[in-house]
């Protein structure tokens, strides 16, 4: 699985890195987002799947993910070397050593008015991984090297993100993307959602090609596939917009 240079401007909130963590060690983290929460999220699927028939999501049990945890954590003890895949015309792939690796939930804070200074300061923060109730008036550095890539605005707290985090030894110049292992048994206990906005009679057609490209990586377990549960909603939705000729505005 490839994970994703932290300073990228994939990122969805483009200033995090600004406001939260250290600079220095966001040149040489790495990640991918992920949703703890069980249920499925709609403003998910409206961000990152707007429109798309093709839209999945792919979900694995808790456990999975711990085991997972366990192997990357161990892969840092062991200083571990990754596949780096640099930026286009920068050069040959090569191999770089880890230094911090775990799967965490991230923490959301409200750091008021001085967004981008590094003194320590009053602020409020709330850790979403256990449904816990807010901390008020927590003492918090932002711009702590420790939390670098773990701290979002409050604002993203929806999203309810768990992220793979992986930090390297040193940065890697014009290293966009680093590979780490993605376990066997993490991929044969996945389970799918077909987005809201597959068309009926085409469900047949994704499940062959999910099919296809799990056998191209040895996996031959027989996948869990489920249909949103907003389709009938979305349904409903697009019925009436079609029925009524111009919306109303809200």
């Amino acid at each position: 699985m490839w994970l994703t240079l932290g300073r990228s401007a994939k990122l969805d909130d483009s200033q995090e890195r600004e406001k939260f963590g250290s600079p220095e060690v966001w040149k040489r983290t790495y990640i991918s987002c992920f949703v703890h929460d069980a249920k499925e999220n709609a403003a998910m699927w409206g961000l990152y799947c707007r429109g798309d028939e093709e839209a999945v999501s792919l979900a694995f049990p808790a456990e999975s993910m711990k085991a997972w945890a366990d192997l990357l954590r161990k892969m840092a003890t062991e200083k571990a070397d990754v596949l780096t895949n640099p930026n286009k015309g920068a050069g040959k792939s090569s191999k770089a050593t880890i230094e911090y690796a775990d799967i965490v939930d991230m923490a959301y804070a409200d750091v008021g008015k001085s967004l981008f200074s590094s003194h320590v300061r009053e602020n409020f923060v709330f850790w979403d991984g256990a449904k816990s109730q807010p901390i008020q008036s927590i003492r918090l550095d932002a711009k702590d090297g420790k939390m670098t890539g773990l701290l979002k605005d409050c604002e993203w707290s929806f999203e309810s993100e768990t992220r793979v985090i992986v930090r390297l030894a040193a940065p890697e110049a014009n290293t966009s993307k680093i590979q780490i292992p993605l376990p066997s048994e993490l991929l044969e206990s996945i389970s799918i959602t077909f987005g809201p906005w597959l068309k009926d009679g085409s469900r047949g057609k994704y499940e062959r090609k999910l099919e296809e490209a799990l056998l191209s990586q040895g996996i031959y377990t027989k996948i869990a596939a489920n249909t949103s549960t907003l389709s009938g909603a979305l349904n409903k939705w697009r019925c009436k917009r079609k029925a009524g000729g111009k919306g109303k505005k809200m």
